[in-house]
């Protein structure tokens, strides 16, 4: 139940969040290839030293950071049903995007203004730590952030979980932690949590900022489904989609960094098989890249050993089908897309507690301190994880950049993980959890009460009004 030892860093840099609509992903798709591969230098640059072919290929080749490449502390591009986002460094918004929105004003203003960047800047944090309980270290630290009115994003990666913050907040964000208990470690940068923490509120981080901030966690789920509906915005599943979150698979011994390994793979994919979901992540402090795509994209990240056997570039590559559940968060200010951890952590309670123990707790009054709900309560603070296992426990991937092959994760394995993006918010479940999932909403909406006229009457029935997609061609 303690926790042990968990530690978050701040990753300093100035990141910014971009949105981009799909309909324009082919105006920005060599300035997106340009941000993910800003470590390879330009041939004109590596003639400039008056190299020989040979060594300027060795210089290709080579992972030493030259003296002009700055490595990103963050870095995020996704792909989704809903957008293209970028989370980056904003001097690589200013070195490969600039010129193209100007171009696009050019041509048409109105499509220019269509591209969304925000004004502030964000500043990510890593959350790491021992034991099994990831997601509650991760609800622990963002809950009073969420108190104190700072909006948060959350991103799930194969090795760590990652919280971005306003960077304007950093102050703010500091005191939140340091009034819960957090200790604050000047020479490493990093927060130390308490190992007694409290138990209640710990979804409170679920919510974009309001006024009062919500004191309760019923609250807080209350105002996040209130708001949602309000903006008629439905959670949606494509039932064709389905997903594997990976890292790269760096060989013993191999000074390539992920993406050099990734590049010839990620480009072909981008550009044959028109991915419709795509998630890639690289941060500073991890060893190697965490990549979120789709199943049937796999195939492109194979690759010949130096036996002549095939080997996967990605680890995890055999491990549980996840689904995405997705918010459009288009009409809601930037501030707000933290809204989608309302909708997981009702979904996260459903994973963790039989449907008995939901209802029974969604019949209580807040605050209410019946048996059934103290249970579901404490429960949902052991078991909720973004990453939620509910088979036999698994040792997480060391933090080492020569990876060794991964192990097939347990059959039984239930994970739950977020994906924040611009103006996105993904739930990705299980594929074997999507009914309890969607179960989960059903119970929310039942709890809150349907009024007539209500716009989820309209759609399937189920929760907020459930979206369920079949995007292939079949009958």
């Amino acid at each position: 139940m303690n926790l042990i030892n968990a530690q978050v860093h701040f990753l300093e840099d100035h990141l910014v969040l971009v949105h981009i609509p799909l309909s324009l992903y082919h105006y920005f798709f060599k300035a997106i290839l340009g941000i993910l591969f800003d470590e390879t230098p330009a041939l004109d640059s590596l003639q400039a030293r008056e190299d020989t072919e040979e060594n300027a290929q060795d210089e290709l080749d080579s992972t030493s950071d030259p003296a002009w490449y700055r490595e990103p502390a963050f870095l995020n591009v996704s792909i989704t049903p809903v957008e293209v986002s970028i989370i980056c460094p904003k001097r690589l918004v200013k070195r490969y995007l600039d010129p193209v929105l100007e171009q696009l004003g050019q041509i048409n203003h109105s499509l220019r203004e269509s591209v969304d960047i925000s004004n502030h800047e964000y500043i990510a944090m890593q959350v790491l730590g021992q034991g099994l309980e990831a997601g509650k270290r991760v609800l622990e630290l963002t809950s009073p952030l969420a108190m104190a009115g700072i909006s948060i994003f959350f991103i799930t990666t194969y090795f760590s979980d990652y919280i971005l913050v306003p960077r304007r907040h950093k102050a703010s964000v500091i005191s939140a932690l340091e009034s819960k208990g957090f200790q604050f470690e000047n020479a490493n940068d990093a927060f130390v949590s308490p190992l007694t923490p409290t138990v209640e509120r710990k979804l409170s981080d679920a919510m974009s900022p309001v006024t009062p901030p919500p004191s309760t966690v019923a609250e807080l789920q209350s105002r996040t489904f209130q708001n949602l509906r309000a903006r008629h915005i439905f959670p949606t599943v494509d039932d064709n989609i389905r997903l594997v979150q990976c890292a790269v698979h760096h060989e013993y011994y191999s000074r390539e960094s992920s993406l050099s390994i990734l590049r010839e793979a990620l480009i072909t994919t981008l550009v044959v098989d028109d991915p419709r979901f795509l998630s890639l992540t690289l941060a500073a402090l991890d060893s190697s890249a965490s990549l979120l795509l789709e199943k049937r994209l796999l195939p492109r990240f194979a690759r010949l050993s130096q036996d002549g056997n095939d080997t996967d570039l990605l680890l995890g590559a055999h491990g549980d089908t996840l689904v995405p559940i997705m918010l459009d968060l288009r009409d809601l200010p930037l501030e707000a897309s933290g809204i989608v951890c309302g909708v997981a952590g009702r979904l996260a309670e459903a994973t963790s507690c039989p449907p008995s123990a939901i209802i029974s707790e969604d019949s209580s009054e807040p605050g209410s301190t019946t048996q059934q709900a103290t249970y579901s309560a404490s429960k949902l603070s052991r078991e909720i994880s973004t990453r939620l296992t509910l088979g036999p426990s698994v040792t997480p991937s060391p933090l080492s950049h020569h990876l060794k092959p991964d192990v097939d994760p347990s059959a039984d394995a239930v994970e739950i993980s977020f994906l924040s993006t611009a103006r996105a918010g993904t739930i990705i479940v299980g594929v074997d959890e999507l009914q309890r999932a969607v179960d989960a909403l059903e119970a929310e909406r039942k709890k809150q009460g349907s009024t007539a006229g209500d716009p989820s009457d309209e759609s399937s029935g189920l929760g907020l009004g459930v979206r369920t997609i079949d995007s292939s061609a079949q009958v």
